[in-house]
């Protein structure tokens, strides 16, 4: 009858439905736990279920719910005065706002996550904060080159690359495999997109370079990704080769690449990553010609 066991043991198993991949049965246990430390009335351990139940809504797709529950924990960490809440807070609240396209609202969670993490020490959740960072300038690049505004986007791009390189030593010097394969895939996805940029600029020599360095870093990622047997991982890096093939025009390995991470997004039941496919599938398909299966 002891109830605080019990609700450790919901997140508990909550935490291991979420390693497996089952994130419904994960937000089932988590709801669990976090009814009975609201009527426990034990405020810090409510704040930390809640960050755990908006980062499992963001690997849903459900953004709005994900940010109703990551602005209760801020809210009662910021209280608390717990800086290191605070910070993983601002973290998902940035990348949750990166999905949602409010990129200078990202950047903000994002920089104050930084400036927390600087002042905390840790060398670790430090490299997180850079790579997050990266990400913010890097997704506000490519959203502004996708509307063809052009200009301050190699700025952006440069002002990612040297995020990225930050995190990228600390991972290295804490012998970190997980954290290095994120920074080799996001380098990567960054190269991918300044190579569209010099498509774009119609500088196809530039192009060629930038992705060609971006294949180098995805499989970076993909090596350390199937050591790890990392298949969510392994999935995401599918995702960005095939994009890069698909801007260097070579049309039947992108499909293949789609078609990898598509069956592995159906195993994983990753709803996100379904939906990327869908997408991709359409436009390699039109290039093909097969315009009733892209339109399908």
């Amino acid at each position: 009858g002891d109830r605080k066991v019990f609700a450790s043991l919901y997140i508990n198993i909550g935490n291991l439905k979420e390693a497996r991949g089952d994130l419904d049965g994960a937000l089932e246990s988590l709801l669990s736990s976090l009814e009975i430390r609201e009527a426990l009335g034990d405020t810090i351990r409510v704040a930390r279920v809640s960050y755990n139940i908006g980062r499992v809504h963001e690997a849903m797709g459900n953004y709005s719910e994900a940010l109703d529950y990551l602005f209760d924990h801020l809210l009662i960490c910021e209280t608390l005065a717990d800086d290191y809440e605070v910070a993983i807070a601002h973290d998902l609240l940035g990348n949750v706002k990166l999905e949602l396209e409010r990129f200078e609202a990202a950047l903000g969670h994002h920089q104050r996550a930084l400036q927390l993490r600087r002042s905390l020490g840790d060398q670790w959740e430090l490299a997180i904060a850079y790579l997050n960072r990266g990400n913010s300038y890097d997704a506000t690049a490519e959203y502004a080159l996708k509307r063809q505004q052009l200009q301050g986007v190699p700025q952006l791009f440069r002002q990612a690359r040297t995020d990225y390189r930050a995190a990228l030593e600390l991972y290295q010097n804490l012998e970190d495999s997980t954290g290095l394969s994120a920074c080799y895939n996001n380098i990567g996805l960054l190269h991918k997109n300044w190579g569209s940029y010099y498509l774009e600029s119609e500088a196809v020599d530039s192009a060629r370079q930038q992705l060609d360095s971006a294949l180098y870093w995805l499989n970076q990622s993909l090596d350390l990704r199937r050591l790890a047997g990392d298949r969510h991982g392994i999935m995401e890096v599918y995702n960005g080769i095939g994009d890069v093939r698909r801007r260097q025009g070579r049309w039947s390995e992108a499909l293949e690449y789609v078609e990898r991470y598509y069956a592995l997004a159906q195993d994983l039941d990753d709803p996100k990553f379904v939906q990327k496919a869908y997408k991709d599938f359409s436009r390699v398909y039109e290039k093909f010609g097969r315009y009733r299966l892209a339109y399908q």
